[in-house]
């Protein structure tokens, strides 16, 4: 962009700026599709793979909670579960997802977000599930397991506000941002998933993320 500026009057250099920015795109947009086709090879087999029963005492609250939230008409949209590493957040809420009947409308997301990405990514599953299920209000899950940058940025605070509320009965996740930022992605859509959190640590003195939790069930998980 600060290129495009400098040679904005030399038509050979602005055609080579461009030409590098394409190469560019283009080699990000295949990496972008590498990865995706690996994760959804991993997704796939984790979806195949059998329910497993686990009696724990401590997990009824939240499987309560998750199982409310794998129905279409479901009150609240989300799920908040917060608790300490190792404590088998993702695992209860694989099972319980499984057990709901759901693995094959759910996905799963454990890395890295910026706010764009975020709206990118639940835009696409939006659009796949319209595909999938003919349906323009199409009913589907989303699983957030600590992923950074999901609850630390503003913007993704917002988008996740959006997808968890509902005006005029319209879940409706707004992106102001330039058309090629955006590409193919409009700047609007309508979410109509249900949306699950897992998290270590909630900042709850933080005013956008106890939005976030209002927005949701939440359950703090200790043994």
């Amino acid at each position: 962009d600060r290129f495009e500026i400098l040679v904005a009057d030399d038509e050979k250099l602005k055609e080579q700026v461009a030409n590098a920015r394409s190469q560019i795109d283009k080699s990000k947009s295949e990496t972008e599709k590498r990865l995706r086709e690996q994760e959804r090879v991993i997704i796939d087999k984790w979806k195949k793979s059998d329910f497993q029963k686990i009696d724990i005492r401590s997990f009824d609250v939240p499987k309560a909670l998750i199982k409310l939230v794998c129905k279409p008409n479901a009150l609240f949209k989300g799920v908040t579960l917060v608790g300490e590493t190792s404590l088998g957040k993702t695992i209860l809420t694989i099972n319980t997802i499984k057990e709901e009947k759901c693995a094959n409308i759910c996905e799963f997301e454990n890395t890295y977000t910026t706010p764009l990405e975020l709206y990118k990514l639940l835009y696409r599953y939006q659009h796949e599930y319209e595909m999938k299920q003919k349906s323009k209000k199409p009913f589907f899950m989303v699983v957030f397991d600590d992923v950074e940058g999901l609850l630390t940025d503003r913007k993704s605070i917002a988008v996740l506000k959006s997808c968890l509320w509902e005006t005029n009965g319209q879940r409706i996740i707004k992106m102001n941002t330039i058309d090629r930022v955006l590409g193919d992605t409009p700047k609007a859509f309508e979410f109509t998933g249900h949306i699950v959190i897992l998290a270590n640590h909630l900042n709850l003195n933080d005013i956008n993320i106890n939005a976030v939790k209002e927005r949701t069930h939440y359950f703090e998980l200790k043994f």
